[in-house]
């Protein structure tokens, strides 16, 4: 049914939509297929006065075909079936004919001949019940807007969306055109309002949750909408996210753009490559081109849309994100969304003539309002700040031996923890590393949680010369990786602050009680600003060293306490937790399932054994199973499996360095055995039980597993631990020590 709606006095528009078939459709139906056996017979003849016949044929069909796709067949599979059977059967002269009278010739092609295909009539999946509103407002150039809608059939991928077209009076076969492409809303305005207004009237027709404003002259590429829904579901504070602009010859136009203090605009990453690292993670930008943006819906609502000042169009999308940023909310760029923008299509480069005028225009208009607020903006020095945040404090370089990832190991954990602190205190990350080798997966999780990641390390070397004046510190993990980067990083920011984060310290104790640290460490130390180490007890050894006047900080990592824990009648059963690609993992367990558990069982306990991880072989798995281990492989999360278990068990008899197994376990506030290599490093009083022989391990068990007081007296010491050396707080306030605004520059 048709819907119309009078908007004011001046200016009209009407949503069309499909009618219902009636007899006369019918009877139209019957009508063509006479006009068909007329053409066929024409073209079968020999007579040239009959075959000139064919153009005056075609063109009756021609407006047939047109009235019956016009609002009627979209709907219809057997009138459509009837006359694209009709259509096919003709001559290839007369379909060609059709397709021409349809499509006028093109300027740029002229002299070339044009073959035209038959998806005029085509379908978009949109959906009646849409999360995602795009707005495409229209004016004439009808085949940059089919291709922008071919783009979206083939290219829009999970999200529920619906298309609304507002055809700003074209007068091209725009009208025409847009009447046979089923899966649309159309609006047509009655007088050309130019695009602020079409997109606003536009906007008014949506009750879906967010807008997607959308060019006419773009072609989104495979999931670009997916990622633009995915930033505003999972961050409320983020109003408007926008998409990679990209040119056709594959440069980037726009990975977001930078207003600067005096008005002046800069496209980030303008003619560069948009697969380079620096334009690859969701920073916050000051706006982005309304080419392809996202926008909450209620805060559009809250601000009436387009500031109408701007009319008829530029500096509109740039004046919406101001809105954005002066309500507390944040603008940002989503480098995996993808869109080609055909630049000029729709107004052409010119800033003299047509609606480009007003770019200049209306330029003055944004400084003028907004000329308080640009007081705080950058200096325009010819230097455009690509960080994480807006009022980014400076650059951190992050420089490890092996990208992390989240499901790796502790020390992958400890670098993700580090990463997310340091952003917390206001600084951008760079993080790259001797071994790429993690997954695609987390390297994606990092760059969409702002964080810069550099694959390649010359090309990390050239664009940091770039940008050298903003690099604060440059933590390097691990002694072997501080030598190989040092030297040459060095040279391009030698006024950075650099730490050597050592991890776990290299030495061996000599016969006078001294200790003898590696020759490598120790040179490491002497060119490092800062020091640090995860184990006080480390710390304690290397400031002793007789050699070596430097202070030492310790970091190690973050186990925030979890509001729930285990709870002793609903607690039975054992737990080891870790991966046994770590040998020290496999030996304990070995000598814990074939020493203790016998003599455990011996003494009544018969409850299960349970561990966790992956990395064990078919034989070492058939061998510890058959010593009664109960094995559940890798498991994603461990909250319920700590919860439901009485101790948690760290037979290790070697390693160094403290063991993330047991922080995570005293996070839980689950008891713990362990032994001397276990609890190395923690500077435990009471917080754990430590056995070293058999039964030493079997009496400690009975006694936690047996005695609710003892257990419960566990539980507590062990996350009070917690709170004080492990939670996020606690990390933090060690990290302030190291990272911060006394220090650097």
């Amino acid at each position: 049914m048709n819907n119309s709606k009078k908007l004011d006095d001046s200016t009209g528009y009407i949503e069309f939509a499909v009618k219902p078939l009636g007899e006369a459709d019918l009877r139209e139906v019957k009508y063509v297929r006479e006009l068909y056996n007329r053409a066929v017979s024409v073209s079968t003849s020999s007579s040239e006065n009959a075959r000139s016949g064919i153009n005056h044929l075609v063109i009756r069909i021609l407006s047939h075909l047109i009235k019956f796709m016009k609002h009627k067949l979209a709907k219809s599979l057997t009138i459509k079936s009837s006359i694209l059977k009709i259509f096919w059967r003709l001559p290839f002269s007369a379909r060609q004919a059709i397709l021409e009278a349809w499509a006028p010739k093109v300027n740029s092609f002229k002299g070339t001949k044009i073959s035209y295909s038959f998806d005029i009539g085509i379908g978009i999946p949109t959906s009646s019940d849409p999360l995602v509103s795009l707005i495409i407002p229209v004016h004439n150039n009808w085949y940059t807007t089919l291709d922008c809608l071919r783009a979206l059939i083939k290219n829009t991928d999970a999200t529920k969306y619906e298309i609304i077209v507002v055809d700003d009076a074209s007068t091209d076969q725009t009208p025409e055109a847009l009447d046979v492409i089923r899966g649309i809303r159309v609006i047509r305005v009655a007088k050309n309002v130019g695009y602020l207004k079409a997109t606003n009237l536009g906007a008014k027709f949506s009750n879906a949750k967010y807008l997607v404003l959308l060019n006419n002259d773009t072609e989104p590429v495979s999931g670009w909408l997916d990622s633009l829904v995915e930033v505003l579901e999972e961050r409320e504070d983020v109003a408007i996210a926008g998409s990679a602009l990209i040119y056709p010859d594959g440069l980037l136009q726009e990975a977001g753009s930078q207003i600067f203090s005096n008005g002046n605009a800069w496209n980030l990453g303008r003619n560069q490559d948009p697969r380079g690292d620096e334009f690859r993670f969701t920073r916050e930008v000051d706006y982005c081109s309304a080419a392809s943006i996202i926008v909450r819906r209620a805060f559009w609502e809250e601000i009436n849309g387009f500031d109408e000042r701007y009319q008829p169009a530029y500096c509109e999308d740039s004046d919406l994100c101001l809105q954005a940023w002066s309500k507390g909310y944040k603008v940002v760029y989503v480098p995996t969304s993808w869109v080609i923008h055909y630049e000029g299509v729709s107004h052409g480069n010119s800033v003299n003539s047509g609606i480009k005028k007003y770019q200049v225009e209306n330029n003055e208009k944004l400084k003028s309002k907004w000329q308080d607020t640009l007081k705080n903006h950058w200096n325009d020095n010819g230097l455009p700040r690509i960080e994480y945040q807006r009022d980014s404090k400076g650059i951190v370089i992050l420089l490890d031996r092996q990208l992390p990832s989240s499901t790796r190991d502790a020390g992958s954990i400890r670098t993700i923890q580090l990463i997310r602190h340091i952003q917390d205190k206001g600084f951008h990350v760079i993080l790259s590393a001797m071994d790429n080798s993690t997954s695609e997966y987390d390297v994606e999780y990092l760059r969409k949680s702002g964080v810069e990641v550099h694959l390649n390390e010359a090309r990390l070397m050239d664009n940091i010369k770039l940008r050298s004046s903003r690099i604060r510190y440059v933590w390097i993990s691990r002694a072997e990786v501080f030598k190989h980067y040092f030297p040459e990083i060095q040279k391009v920011a030698p006024h950075a602050d650099y730490i050597a984060d050592l991890v776990d310290l290299d030495y061996k104790v000599i016969s006078d009680g001294n200790i003898e640290i590696s020759s490598l460490q120790l040179e490491v130390i002497k060119s490092a600003n800062q020091v640090v180490l995860v184990s006080e007890v480390e710390k304690e050894l290397l400031s002793s060293h007789r050699e070596l006047h430097k202070e030492i900080k310790v970091l190690w990592a973050e186990y925030e306490p979890s509001p729930r824990n285990p709870e002793w009648h609903n607690a039975n059963g054992l737990i080891f937790v870790g991966g046994f690609r770590h040998l020290p993992n496999l030996e304990g367990l070995t000598w814990f399932a074939s020493e203790v558990l016998p003599e455990l069982r011996k003494a009544g306990f018969l409850d299960r054994v349970n561990v966790i991880g992956s990395g064990l072989t078919l034989e070492q798995k058939a061998l510890l199973t058959e010593k009664g281990l109960s094995l559940l492989g890798r498991q994603e999360n461990l909250e319920e499996f700590y919860l439901q278990s009485r101790i948690a068990i760290l037979p290790l008899l070697n390693g160094r360095g403290l063991k993330g197994k047991m922080g995570e376990a005293l996070s839980y506030g689950i008891p713990v055995v362990t032994t001397l290599i276990g609890a190395e490093g923690f500077n435990f009083k009471d917080e754990v039980l430590i056995a070293t022989t058999v039964k030493e391990w079997v009496d400690a068990i009975v006694k936690v597993y047996n005695d609710e007081k003892i257990w419960r007296d566990l539980q507590q010491a062990g996350l009070n631990y917690a709170r004080l050396n492990l939670s996020t707080r606690a990390f933090g306030e060690k990290l302030d020590a190291l990272v911060g605004d006394s220090h650097g520059l």
